[in-house]
């Protein structure tokens, strides 16, 4: 029985592949021209041997680069085992510290008191705090990919970008591009600082999405009534000033660490983090004023 061959149409279509120990390039492809014209003529074209080789690196970088920073993450990110996970840790830490300092477990005790006299831990409350706390992180960072979302057709490319940029990992890249050209860490940091300052949009739209769920939380425990109205709306103006105090602290923080202690890592912006929620909650304490 004769083997079976291969139909004419498969033999025509088949792609011919180049022989290891010829050139990549085919002779009259425009790309080895040019490189073809630039090796010959230095003199006249001293730039042109590296265009080529600069052209494809710039475009990987750009594209590496933009992948990093500029991300569109899924509508439910904030449920996602990682994320879920570090929200519910911070939730949790949170309510214990809030309900210790309430009860006084991390003050001093005095001399002549007992120690058996303090309330105890209502770990109930802690319970109830650390739900409430993750049910205003997840519905805070849900409504925020909710707007990157609506957003996006209907404001420019460029303020989208600026949605959806990750500012810590931009001021690392910046920083990082700003030393190795200027070779001063002060200069870099300086120049990180006003690219910070330059996007307050990642601050901006956290703490409003953080402020609209902080007040969506509070109406579910109106429906429930566990929260009055007064009580209600009392909240929602102490919040309003919280986190409007917190935006420009967190911004203010953020310009302020490139230029004291560099961008070594773009998880030490959970530093400016820290003293902008810290500084608005020491401004309320200081006013007199409880959230309840």
């Amino acid at each position: 029985m004769a083997p079976a061959t291969m139909a004419p149409s498969l033999l025509l279509s088949a792609p011919k592949l180049r022989s290891p120990s010829l050139p990549l390039l085919h002779p009259r492809d425009p790309l080895a021209l040019i490189v073809d014209l630039a090796e010959r003529c230095p003199e006249s074209l001293p730039a042109a041997a590296a265009w080529p080789t600069n052209i494809v690196w710039s475009a990987a970088e750009g594209i590496i680069i933009s992948a990093d920073i500029y991300l569109e993450k899924t509508l439910f990110d904030a449920f996602r085992p990682k994320n879920a996970t570090v929200n519910a840790v911070l939730a949790a830490v949170t309510a214990l510290s809030t309900e210790a300092i309430a009860k006084g477990v991390l003050n001093v005790p005095e001399e002549d008191e007992d120690e058996s006299e303090r309330e105890a831990m209502d770990w109930t409350a802690v319970a109830q705090g650390t739900g409430l706390n993750f049910a205003r992180e997840s519905t805070a960072l849900t409504l925020q990919r909710a707007t990157e979302r609506v957003a996006k057709p209907r404001v420019s490319p460029a303020a989208h970008r600026e949605m959806i940029k990750h500012l810590p990992k931009m001021a690392r890249r910046h920083y990082l591009s700003a030393a190795a050209d200027s070779g001063s860490k002060w200069r870099a940091g300086a120049s990180t600082s006003l690219a910070v300052l330059r996007s307050p949009s990642f601050y901006i739209l956290r703490s409003s999405c953080a402020l609209a769920a902080d007040v969506a939380v509070d109406g579910m425990r109106v429906a429930y009534g566990t929260l009055s109205k007064h009580a209600f709306r009392q909240n929602a103006l102490l919040k309003l000033l919280k986190h409007g105090l917190s935006c420009a602290c967190c911004i203010a923080a953020g310009c302020l660490l490139p230029v004291t202690l560099g961008v070594q890592s773009h998880l030490f912006f959970i530093i400016s983090d820290l003293v902008g929620s810290s500084i608005a909650d020491q401004v309320l304490s200081l006013l007199g004023r409880t959230i309840a």
